[in-house]
């Protein structure tokens, strides 16, 4: 589809103000500069959603949503060696990580399904005191009420200890509004 027939599309639906751009990883395609100056024409709050390994260039969104890879993206080794290697060296960008927190109103989410990504995360979060911790799940389901959250906690007999995990990461930083 082009980038017209794109807008097309969402312009059926007149009172829908807000727009995700989600992939894949949309900031691989050049076409979404021109997606996202075409649908801000309309009105619409632009939100991109990310996984922050590519730059933003001159896209402009009213909200970047922050997926950051953890290890636990990563492919096994027994079926994907040569993908897993290439994985590994290029799942973390903390040069564009901070250039869209400084340059966009920004939310970072994480997937945690294993005891392993709380401590994960809570090393990502020392790495950026930049992120506002403020800006978290509470704020996101305030704007959107209709909104409902489904948690996926490993049925391994560990439920338990990563729900106590999140605890304890929850506790160090108590602006955090979810996880």
């Amino acid at each position: 589809l082009s980038v017209l027939s794109v807008i097309e599309k969402i312009n059926v639906f007149p009172h829908s103000s807000d727009v995700v751009i989600t992939g894949g990883e949309p900031m691989i395609h050049s076409a979404v500069w021109d997606l996202v100056a075409g649908l801000r024409r309309t009105g619409r709050r632009i939100t991109i959603e990310t996984n922050g390994l590519y730059a933003p260039g001159d896209v402009v969104c009213d909200l970047a949503s922050i997926s950051p890879k953890l290890s636990n993206s990563t492919p096994s080794a027994e079926n994907h060696l040569r993908w897993r290697r290439r994985h590994e060296l290029a799942r973390r960008a903390p040069e564009v990580i901070r250039r869209l927190l400084a340059q966009y109103d920004c939310q970072v989410k994480f997937v945690i399904d294993r005891l392993e990504d709380c401590r994960e995360v809570e090393a990502y979060l020392a790495e950026f005191p930049e992120i506002d911790r403020s800006r978290a799940l509470r704020d996101v389901l305030k704007e959107y009420p209709d909104v409902r959250i489904v948690a996926r906690i490993p049925h391994k007999g560990a439920r338990d200890v990563v729900a106590t995990e999140m605890q304890v990461l929850l506790g160090k930083y108590p602006n955090l509004g979810g996880v």
